[in-house]
């Protein structure tokens, strides 16, 4: 009694305490879940309306579908793992971005079956005790075997799963598909030997082209020519470093305001003849250690109305060559450039500097429509050639694939589906001027000459005194395309989009003048090639591409610039500069005034306008005591610069990899500043040229729009 009386007084104090420290022990894991715990909540609502987004997608035919459906509803499954990664549904979700990667591959471009696979390795990968794991290995090799006709990585695929699950439900479809290849590469050998057998007896080389094989004997004497050390009549030679013989598989034409474009996909490095011959006029490319896959040979590839060829025809000209010969019509030159990851040639065959292909009329004029491409993977028969389907409603405005082109079906390999348009170039709206551009040049008196470029010299753009009137303002990436993804989720993608309306907002109030054209205006996919093909389509002046840099070391942070680089020389021409100061012609008209453009013209105006932009940039984001490194002017072989016929530049705005600097940029006043940079660096640049004598309200102080 006395003992417990005597502990009686000091329980109560001492069980309150106790409950007080376990409560709050208790208590902070539930504040330090709060987060996670809606992160999960929110992955759960992003994966329903993701689910929901797809049903709609598949309630429609696969007619109906567009490559813009696919790429939201892909989107909206990746944000499932952005919102966090650990999430239930996450698997789920990975695995429907590469299912629908896979689908992609099948209705529109093969590109998408790299995708599929490495989106389910990453699933494979990162999440192994997924109940995806049987699936996803299973569907890589189908994918090699079906789709990339690789059946040696497509036998190791399956031989990789039997050995993981040799009691899966997949196994016996998997051991048949090995039997199947191993059968195929036994009847393949024995076909290269009987047509190796047949080649060495043949007394003389078979017709190329059926019909055509006397224009292509008739071609082979010119590519003799250029073997033996000279060139044909209008021909040229180049080479790459050559490695094992590549498969011309793919054939694909674009048409636009000016000229043709001509895509040969190479599938590896090779050398290459070129030569145009007249009486038919005709361009031919001998590529060499190269073979014609099967499909393509007996298959026609078709030519959009309205374009500068007549005919493609293809053929294995010799045992190691495959000859293509573009038949022209009005064509008034070509050239070529390669391009890598995938290998291949792009021809730019050019009509009339006054003329537009016969047929073209003001919709052909707005949107380029690209033409089927010759596929070896997928092609209807020579003798029946698929007919051209309709339209879809649904199909009017899509992303756009590189160049805007779309295989062939391979569920659906006898039609044609309907090819949606190029991205359409967005021009943004005019500011009407208070005053005609003749009646403020006549008030502001004689203009003055340009500036000579930074290396002392004219060049024939300063020469001749022409004016920038067009600008188009590249945002990197889009769509499926997300470029790099800083530590906590911000996509390249958006920034740059962000960034690029911003600076044509500060143009078309500080410039009225200027004309701003942009390659995207919103989340959407626009191919490399085809962002400089629409910047030539519109006639640009000035080609600002902007991007968002990366590196495997977060620290590194900074600005650059970069240009592409040709090896050239110029010409000074300081009297015809300041006898030309008061012209109003376009930069792009200097087609029209000279022959042909040196390399070198554009060489030095990009470098111009790089060295430019990149000192306004550095000094428009070196604010406070956040000091911005200035990496410097920069020279690189960008694929998006290919082939521009403009001054162009790719600028480089911070590293997004970097915390610090991805933090920064997540705030709308420094986007902003960044605007304001590449703007300011525009605008000298056109101070340089003597473009700036007919501004109607030069920019004094930039608004800051949020």
């Amino acid at each position: 009694m006395g003992f417990a009386s005597s502990l009686g007084p000091l329980s109560v104090p001492l069980s309150l305490v106790l409950i007080l420290v376990l409560g709050s022990s208790a208590a902070a894991p539930t504040a330090a879940q709060e987060d996670y715990v809606s992160r999960r909540a929110a992955a759960q609502g992003q994966f329903e309306r993701a689910e929901a987004l797809r049903a709609t997608l598949e309630a429609r035919t696969e007619r109906e579908r567009s490559l813009r459906d696919y790429e939201n509803v892909v989107s909206a499954y990746r944000r499932v793992y952005l919102i966090t990664p650990n999430a239930v549904q996450v698997p789920s979700a990975i695995k429907n971005v590469a299912d629908l990667y896979r689908r992609m591959g099948e209705q529109f471009e093969s590109r998408y079956f790299d995708s599929a696979i490495k989106t389910y390795q990453y699933l494979i990968h990162d999440y192994p005790e997924s109940h995806y794991r049987e699936e996803a290995l299973v569907a890589i090799a189908e994918i090699r075997k079906n789709n990339l006709s690789e059946p040696d990585l497509a036998q190791k695929s399956y031989e990789d799963f039997l050995e993981q699950y040799p009691q899966s439900s997949l196994a016996p479809q998997a051991r048949k598909a090995i039997a199947q290849i191993q059968s195929d590469k036994i009847q393949n050998a024995a076909k290269a030997k009987a047509a190796q057998a047949q080649a060495g007896a043949a007394s003389a080389p078979r017709p190329s082209f059926g019909p055509a094989a006397s224009a292509a004997a008739e071609g082979a004497t010119a590519a003799r020519g250029a073997a033996d050390g000279g060139t044909a009549a209008g021909g040229a030679a180049a080479e790459s470093a050559p490695g094992q013989d590549s498969e011309v598989s793919h054939v694909r034409i674009w048409n636009a305001d000016s000229y043709t474009r001509i895509i040969i996909e190479l599938g590896g490095k090779a050398k290459y003849q070129a030569a145009r011959i007249s009486d038919p006029d005709r361009i031919y490319f001998d590529i060499e250690n190269a073979k014609l896959s099967s499909q393509l040979l007996h298959q026609p590839i078709e030519v959009p109305s309205g374009s500068y060829l007549k005919a493609v025809r293809v053929g294995q000209n010799r045992s190691d060559v495959v000859r293509v010969v573009l038949d022209v019509a009005k064509v008034k030159d070509y050239s070529v450039f390669e391009l890598a990851d995938p290998d291949r040639l792009v021809v730019d065959v050019y009509g009339p500097a006054d003329s537009a292909p016969a047929t073209a009329n003001s919709a052909a004029k707005a949107n380029a429509k690209p033409s089927a491409p010759a596929s070896a993977s997928s092609a209807p028969p020579a003798s029946a050639p698929a007919p051209s389907l309709p339209r879809s409603a649904r199909l009017e405005s899509p992303p756009g694939a590189a160049l805007g082109l779309l295989p062939l079906s391979v569920k659906a390999s006898t039609f044609l589906l309907p090819m949606p348009p190029s991205p359409k170039v967005a021009t943004a709206a005019a500011v009407p001027p208070t005053e005609s551009l003749k009646s403020l040049a006549d008030n502001i008196g004689p203009a003055p000459a340009a500036k000579p470029t930074r290396n002392g010299e004219h060049s024939l753009t300063r020469a001749l005194g022409l004016k920038i009137g067009r600008i188009v303002i590249d945002p990197g990436h889009g769509g499926h395309d997300t470029g790099t993804i800083g530590p906590t989720g911000l996509m390249e993608k958006d920034l740059c989009l962000d960034v690029a309306l911003r600076l044509g907002k500060l143009i078309a109030r500080s410039l009225p003048s200027a004309e701003i054209v942009y390659t995207r205006q919103d989340d959407r996919y626009v191919g490399l090639e085809q962002r400089t093909a629409m910047a030539n389509q519109a006639r640009a002046d000035l080609f600002v591409s902007i991007h968002a840099n990366s590196s495997d070391d977060t620290k590194v942070s900074g600005i650059e610039t970069y240009y592409l680089n040709f090896n050239a020389s110029a010409q000074a021409m300081q009297v015809a500069a300041r006898e030309n100061a008061s012209a109003q012609s376009s930069v792009h008209d200097l087609q029209d005034l000279v022959t042909k453009i040196a390399r070198n013209e554009k060489l030095e105006e990009s470098r111009d306008l790089a060295a430019d932009i990149q000192e306004s940039l550095a000094a428009s984001m070196q604010i406070g005591k956040r000091p911005e490194r200035n990496r410097g002017v920069r020279k690189a072989p960008f694929v998006v610069l290919v082939g521009a016929d403009m001054p162009s530049v790719l600028a480089e705005i911070s590293f997004i990899s970097n915390p610090g600097d991805e933090q920064w940029l997540k705030k709308p006043e420094n986007r902003q500043r960044s605007a304001e940079g590449l703007f300011r660096g525009i605008e000298k640049y056109l101070h340089s040229v003597n473009s700036l004598t007919t501004t109607i309200s030069p920019s004094v102080n930039l608004p800051r729009s949020q």
